[in-house]
């Protein structure tokens, strides 16, 4: 979090045609490019991949969502915490733990890891289907609580509170309701301080911790100022593009990717290396070439002034 040391993860499926295992390695690197640390662990490849968060401190978190199951590797490779969820009270004793569209999110505020968790995956019921847990790295004793939602969306982890973006869902005869929540705990004991009834594919905190950022599908988004509680929202109509990733500035100033219907393969590969960075509040727009061949590779980012854009190759500035 303090970006003192960088965590890749690095899935090397090379053996699962003979073993059917997916082998992962988790590599800690400093600034100097010098790797503190080489951890690795094994799943079938069938099942969900390890996810995983390192602390300021240079300890890594794991999260196998599928098994429940939530590791802490010391900065020495040791395994200094081992965790597996039980099965709650009213579950089937015959029903395996193991669910493999369970979601998961996990992410570290100072010395804590904090591990969100669905108890069960699509399960059309009224909230309390996730969990939330920390775990400590010293002996502070950690906390849990349960968030009022079935299922979740994402998440972001912050000193200033926990969010998390998710939704109740109910089936009511031939119909489907779901309400959706965006819900802010406190880190220190998990309780809800604030929440908002909007729908969040994408989070993010301005470096200053003033603004929210929320990308609420592919058109519609919002900046939330955390200490005034304004919000202001925005709509793209261009109906040939969508909206994928945004940052937040400490002015409360937003910047979204936008990327051309026909630009999009349906396996995910961009068909040509040029993408769009909008500023929807004031209404520039930026052409950019690009080195990232698939979506997921391209990332927006701030100093808390400028934006920048990185891809597989490179950051630049936007707008330079």
């Amino acid at each position: 979090p303090n970006g003192r040391l960088a965590l890749l993860a690095q899935p090397e499926p090379y053996h699962s045609r003979f073993a059917q295992s997916l082998h992962t390695r988790f590599l800690v690197m400093d600034k100097t490019g010098a790797i503190n640390l080489d951890w690795q662990e094994d799943n079938a490849a069938d099942e969900t991949r390890w996810q995983a968060a390192i602390s300021n401190g240079g300890f890594i978190g794991l999260l196998d969502p599928g098994y429940a199951r939530v590791k802490i590797i010391s900065p020495r490779g040791e395994v200094i915490a081992d965790r597996k969820r039980q099965k709650q009270t009213g579950i089937d004793p015959a029903v395996t733990l193991f669910n493999l569209e369970r979601k998961g999110r996990l992410g570290w505020i100072r010395n804590q890891l904090i591990v969100i968790l669905e108890e069960r995956a699509f399960q059309p019921e009224k909230g309390n289907n996730v969990r939330v847990f920390s775990l400590g790295t010293g002996e502070k004793p950690g906390w849990e609580t349960t968030a009022k939602l079935t299922q979740i969306q994402t998440a972001l982890f912050d000193s200033i509170g926990i969010f998390i973006s998710g939704y109740d869902w109910r089936d009511n005869g031939a119909h489907r309701d779901f309400t959706h929540h965006i819900l802010q705990l406190s880190p220190g004991k998990g309780a809800v301080t604030r929440s908002w009834p909007v729908p969040a594919r994408d989070l993010t905190l301005s470096p200053n911790g003033q603004y929210l950022g929320v990308l609420e599908d592919s058109r519609h988004g919002r900046a939330i100022n955390l200490v005034t509680g304004d919000t202001v929202t925005f709509t793209y109509k261009n109906h040939q593009e969508f909206l994928q990733g945004l940052t937040v500035n400490d002015q409360g100033k937003i910047a979204v990717i936008a990327i051309p219907s026909a630009n999009y393969h349906p396996l995910e590969i961009l068909n040509n290396k040029r993408v769009k960075i909008i500023e929807p509040f004031s209404g520039k727009t930026f052409q950019i070439p690009t080195g990232g061949i698939f979506p997921d590779q391209l990332k927006l980012s701030t100093d808390g002034r400028s934006f920048y854009l990185g891809d597989s190759r490179i950051w630049r500035v936007v707008g330079q």
